[in-house]
């Protein structure tokens, strides 16, 4: 994958035990993605708030779920709030060569 490589931790909601209780998230690190600038929409109509969007191209065939949450790093979330998946991982396929560099994953966080 070409770009500037970068680290972020993925955090999984833990599983549920046999009594109900829910186990503690899990974070593990992903070395190798890049990411990327994908938008924000600003909602001033009652009250001042921001919809921030990046898309992260993690490297090939990571397990990336819907209900996983992500922490970047400083330069790119400076108060290390988790970022929420959007939708599904987008996979990543040359139609040409049939090279699979990685998977395209969306990500947002609401703030205000």
């Amino acid at each position: 994958m070409y770009g500037y490589p970068v680290t972020v931790i993925r955090v999984r909601p833990g599983e549920q035990d046999r009594w109900g209780d829910r186990e503690p998230d899990s974070e593990v690190p992903i070395e190798g993605g890049t990411i990327a600038p994908s938008g924000t929409v600003e909602d001033g109509q009652f009250r001042q708030s921001a919809t921030s969007e990046w898309t992260y191209y993690a490297p090939p065939d990571e397990d990336i779920r819907k209900t996983d949450r992500f922490r970047l790093p400083a330069r790119y979330s400076p108060i290390q709030q988790l970022w929420e998946v959007v939708g599904e991982t987008a996979v990543w396929v040359n139609p040409f060569t049939g090279e699979h560099p990685g998977d395209g994953v969306e990500l947002k966080r609401r703030s205000g």
